[in-house]
């Protein structure tokens, strides 16, 4: 197999290493995160390089993760729709979280959030892609991205 990492991705291993060692894993009936940080601790293990070992690096980190976390779940309740998220994350020029209202208010800020959109589409299309049991769907999903305008 041909293994690559997702482009924008930064690595600091060949991605045939990295799935070399998850595959081992799986078949070990243990590819689990943990697992993984675990079988990398050793100095000399081959994904090693892709953790951030240093603690108080690592910890900020993480806390950073929990306040996306945070801003992730806050949700605008109404009687007349479903619940949304209030705050949406816009890929731009400088990645930002953006309340709901000033995405929806504005053009360019619903062109970002449409161009997001499409990217995550894809994305579930690439990863669901191999199922039959999509392929209606996914057909579908390209017809509407060409009625609206979007290049699939």
């Amino acid at each position: 197999m041909i293994y690559r990492w997702r482009s924008g991705s930064i690595h600091n291993v060949a991605p045939e290493v990295a799935a070399e060692v998850c595959q081992r894993l799986e078949q070990q009936g243990r590819l689990t995160a943990q697992e993984l940080v675990n079988e990398s601790r050793a100095e000399d293990a081959p994904l090693h390089p892709e953790f951030e070992w240093r603690d108080e690096v690592a910890a900020e980190r993480y806390r950073e993760e929990q306040a996306r976390s945070v801003i992730r779940s806050i949700e605008i309740v109404s009687e007349e729709h479903e619940p949304v998220r209030a705050f949406v994350h816009l890929e731009c020029a400088k990645p930002e979280y953006t309340a709901i209202y000033s995405v929806v208010t504005s053009e360019d800020r619903t062109g970002m959030m449409l161009k997001n959109a499409v990217a995550e589409i894809k994305a579930f299309q690439r990863k669901y892609g191999a199922l039959k049991e999509f392929a209606g769907l996914f057909l579908k999903i390209d017809e509407i991205l060409s009625e609206i305008g979007v290049a699939c």
